[in-house]
């Protein structure tokens, strides 16, 4: 079966922390289909987990080590979209949301597709 995957996004790992986004992990398989995602579309809200994953900046919390790397090495396989619900800085959510990206994120094209 393929990930699909609803994340969670947390202000910080303090138990306390604001809500601060949804994240939809989805195999590549399916993301990278120009007929299901027209690559347009991809390229504006869609990013790589591969990249992610690779800055170091995902963190799977609750998880002992070998279970975290089973789930890090199962999403670099998949592409991420990012709901942003809570603008940052902001002391409430003002009822928008936007699409979130990573920091880096690079957009790919027909000759860079991966699986």
């Amino acid at each position: 079966m393929e990930p699909f995957i609803e994340c969670l996004l947390y202000e910080t790992e303090d138990p306390s922390a604001k809500l601060i986004g949804i994240e939809y992990i989805v195999a590549k398989t399916v993301t990278r289909n120009t007929e299901i995602v027209p690559m347009k579309v991809w390229k504006k809200v869609w990013h790589d987990h591969a990249e992610e994953i690779a800055t170091g900046n995902v963190k799977v919390l609750d998880l002992p080590p070998d279970k975290a790397k089973e789930v890090a090495d199962t999403v670099a396989k998949t592409d991420g979209i990012i709901f942003s619900l809570w603008p940052a800085g902001a002391k409430l959510p003002n009822g928008k949301v936007s699409m979130g990206q990573m920091v880096g994120h690079a957009a790919h094209s027909k000759s860079s597709k991966k699986d």
